[in-house]
């Protein structure tokens, strides 16, 4: 019965996905519409004139073979509209069709109704009559003669659309399934069902008994061994608990689970002596760090006052440069041990651009930088340095003393939703395996690489903007010896409601 009414409902579906299709084009509804007003002649002269001949096939005839070459099961298309005193009978033998009278017409047996509707008012215009070849159902009925069954099914008119002609018999068990407006009922002779029946049970109970038998045997050999091993492993986490933590279980004696679970169990009380061992000793860090922190809080305020102290020093005896750089040097301390774990773009590039401004004191000559950021971007919150590292590596690893054109670049800039901020230096550069070795870490995404050779500040760079934005960040680099590094950080969807323009605005370089 499922596979028939899976069949009656393919037969309904392609049919009216294509139904609507002719009927929902105005085109080709006009084309329906002439067909009913005028005589042949005239309608053939209509379509040769009609301005989409060459574009659009609006004739009901064309439209109506085609469906016939899509769908070989169907043997007969009738249309019959509300307002017209004729109908359209068509078979799949006179596929072109012909008018009949309404009054003289009787729609088929074996056909689906399907309702028209005019695409604009949403209201019903006609009924079109689908006569289906049955012999896809005698296929599926063949395929099942072995079981002793009647098929029948009655369209919306209680019409017989189709049965197998398998007679009745007095007793039956029927079930029954709709597929649109046709009712499929499959009946079986209760006497098959109970002959069935009765061989399905007497089976099910010979073989249940032998099974019953055959498992109450297995379990009495196989429970006493099983007692034994379950009995040890008791006794033994019987003793953990009560505070013997160094006894394990022993896996000789134990056989496949036993075995395992025994095991399983030693490597988990292994496990909690390694971390009682390390907590015990990230307690002990915890308060050596405490006391550190406690010390150092002294140390920051005495020093702040001493740079303060040399810095009204300088100004008094009119060393302007000197009172500037100790200015700088003091703020550029009191950012770097600062408690905050996040900062903006804005302060943080500050801060670069202090610490770029101490290194260039010392190679006046030797160096240049320049910042900038785009419009919009100076609030973004980040993690605190971040960006920092990238330009101490240069000042520390890139910058060559024996050149006069060293030069640092930090851009932050917007795209869309996106910010990518790029440092880009002319220093020493990396060799082609050493930046192949970091963009490989980058785009595996790792936290903690074990390889020997990484630099810590680009990896804490990568960790703490991976943890910060997730998915989010992305980071590549590019370099050659002596031709410097250009470091790519991108953060998508960091501007999700939109903003202003990009604009750029350049911070004031050294």
């Amino acid at each position: 019965m499922d596979r028939v009414v899976e069949e009656l409902d393919s037969y309904n579906r392609r049919m009216r996905q294509r139904i609507t299709t002719i009927f929902s084009d105005q085109d080709l509804m006009q084309g329906v519409n002439m067909y009913f007003q005028l005589p042949p002649d005239q309608y053939q002269m209509w379509l040769l004139h009609h301005d989409l001949l060459l574009i659009k096939e609006v004739s009901l005839q064309k439209n109506i073979q085609s469906i016939y070459q899509d769908f070989p099961f169907v043997s007969g298309i009738d249309i019959a509209l509300l307002d017209i005193d004729q109908v359209y009978v068509s078979t799949s033998r006179f596929k072109s069709g012909t008018k009949v009278a309404a009054s003289d017409y009787q729609s088929p047996k074996s056909s689906i109704p399907i309702s028209l509707y005019d695409a604009s008012l949403s209201t019903v215009i006609g009924t079109l009559y689908v006569s289906i070849d049955t012999t896809e159902i005698d296929l599926i009925v063949k395929r099942d003669s072995q079981i002793p069954f009647s098929l029948k099914i009655h369209d919306s008119l209680d019409r017989q659309f189709y049965t197998n002609h398998v007679k009745d018999e007095l007793k039956q068990r029927t079930i029954s399934k709709q597929s649109h407006d046709l009712l499929v009922e499959v009946a079986v002779p209760k006497s098959y069902v109970m002959r069935e029946a009765g061989k399905l049970i007497g089976l099910m109970f010979v073989a249940s008994s032998f099974l019953i038998g055959l498992l109450l045997y297995l379990l009495r050999r196989v429970f006493h061994h099983y007692q034994v091993q379950v009995t040890d492993i008791v006794d033994t986490v019987q003793q953990i608990i009560e505070g013997d933590t160094a006894v394990r279980i022993k896996t000789e004696n134990k056989q496949q689970e036993m075995h395992l679970i025994s095991r399983q169990v030693n490597q988990m009380l292994d496990s909690l002596d390694k971390n009682i061992r390390d907590i015990y000793r990230l307690e002990i860090y915890q308060k050596e760090a405490n006391m550190r922190a406690l010390q150092s809080q002294i140390n920051p305020h005495f020093l702040y006052n001493t740079l303060e102290f040399f810095r009204m020093y300088a100004v008094k005896n009119q060393m302007d440069e000197l009172s500037d750089m100790i200015y700088e040097f003091s703020t550029l301390l009191r950012g770097s041990i600062s408690q905050s774990d996040t900062t903006t773009i804005k302060e943080e590039l500050d801060f670069c651009e202090k610490h770029s401004y101490i290194c260039q004191i010392r190679y006046p000559k030797s160096i240049a930088y320049a910042y900038q950021i785009d419009k919009g971007c100076e609030d973004i919150v980040i993690p605190r340095f971040v960006i920092q590292p990238l330009v101490e590596n240069y000042f520390a690893h890139g910058v060559d003393l024996m050149r006069k054109n060293n030069a640092l670049s930090v851009k932050v800039l917007r795209h869309g939703n996106d910010m990518e901020i790029l440092v880009r230096d002319n220093g020493k550069g990396m060799d082609k395996q050493t930046c192949d070795l970091y963009n490989n870490i980058l785009e595996s995404r790792t936290l903690r690489p074990s390889k020997d050779g990484v630099s810590i500040g680009i990896m804490n760079v990568h960790e703490r903007l991976l943890l910060f934005f997730g998915e989010a960040y992305s980071m590549t680099l590019s370099s050659e010896l002596g031709q410097g590094v250009r470091y790519f950080l991108k953060i998508k969807d960091i501007f999700l409601k939109g903003g202003e323009n990009n604009v750029a605005e350049s911070i004031d370089c050294g």
